[in-house]
């Protein structure tokens, strides 16, 4: 089986150096690789453009090719991303499975060597990834690129939409990954394609026109659940803040003026100790307020964060 799939890589290898030595003949002059082994075919380089440097991709005429590999490397670095999210996709699933359905030892066993398999899977195309995008890297790509970053091992992963909501859920940030943009530079019929079946126009609060892809519906609503919630618990707790300092103030009022309307030094100065006991409550709530505004600061982060485009148009 290795023999024959060695052979047939090594006459495809073949009719490529012919074909690439053809279009581009200073390559031939320039490179020591006249033939290709046939015992390891696997080791041979191809020679592509983003192996040379800029310099030798000036002399050698590669410039034009170097410009086709950019385009293609391009798309599957991001095809390569849509692998990574449809992998992590189906890991979450089959987790939410198993803790639902799976009871035995036995069946937890195999459930358990299921889900090892699906880590494996999304680490093959995240692989595949960060060497696409060393590939761009020598071909011109910034290394600072927003959209095409480094995807870290700790980075392989997203809040679990098949599983209930847990407390928290609403503060934790997906990867970077999960709101890639569209790639820079397509035209309007290739934009059209990569947003296939994803357009959806948001009416709540500021009208944002959000981009989402159709395999990502499901987690994208359960995310702007999750934000709307947070959004309406720190509206009712900002409420109730001011409320509870009103009307403390207040029943501080009331008991100064019960207080000086007492001729009986007893309920004078029980009505004075309310009051104190009041203004005491108003100015607590009002530190526990000044706090909380702090802690909001993370909150306002993530909620600017969260109502901003996901994806370029």
């Amino acid at each position: 089986m290795i023999v024959d799939a060695r052979r047939r890589l090594r006459d495809n290898l073949v009719e490529w150096r012919k074909n690439q030595f053809e279009i581009f003949p200073l390559l031939l002059t320039d490179s020591k690789i006249t033939s290709v082994n046939p015992l390891t075919p696997e080791n041979e380089p191809l020679l592509l453009p983003s192996s040379f440097s800029e310099a030798c991709r000036i002399r050698l005429g590669l410039e034009s090719a170097a410009k086709a590999e950019y385009e293609m490397r391009e798309g599957q670095a991001h095809d390569r991303l849509n692998d990574v999210r449809e992998c992590i996709q189906s890991y979450n699933h089959h987790i939410a499975m198993k803790a639902s359905n799976v009871r035995s030892q036995r069946h937890i066993t195999r459930a358990r060597g299921i889900v090892n398999n699906l880590v494996t899977d999304i680490q093959k195309p995240a692989t595949h990834y960060n060497r696409t995008r060393e590939a761009l890297l020598g071909l011109g790509l910034s290394p600072d690129d927003p959209i095409l970053r480094p995807l870290l091992d700790s980075e392989l992963w997203a809040k679990n939409a098949a599983m209930p909501a847990k407390l928290g859920d609403s503060r934790k940030e997906d990867p970077w990954f999960w709101h890639v943009a569209c790639p820079a530079g397509l035209s309007p019929s290739e934009k059209s394609d990569f947003h296939l079946e994803s357009k959806l126009r948001c009416h709540s609060y500021n009208c944002l026109l959000l981009i989402l892809s159709s395999v990502d519906r499901v987690k994208w609503f359960r995310d702007l659940s999750l934000r709307n919630r947070a959004r309406e618990e720190r509206e009712i707790l900002e409420e109730e803040f001011k409320r509870t300092i009103r009307s403390y103030t207040y029943m501080q009022s009331v008991w100064v003026s019960q207080g000086e309307r007492q001729r009986c030094p007893g309920s004078r100065a029980y009505a004075h100790k309310q009051a104190a006991m009041m203004e005491r409550l108003a100015r607590e709530c009002t530190e526990s307020q000044a706090n909380a505004l702090k802690k909001a600061e993370v909150y306002d982060k993530w909620y600017d964060s969260g109502s901003s485009v996901l994806f370029s148009v």
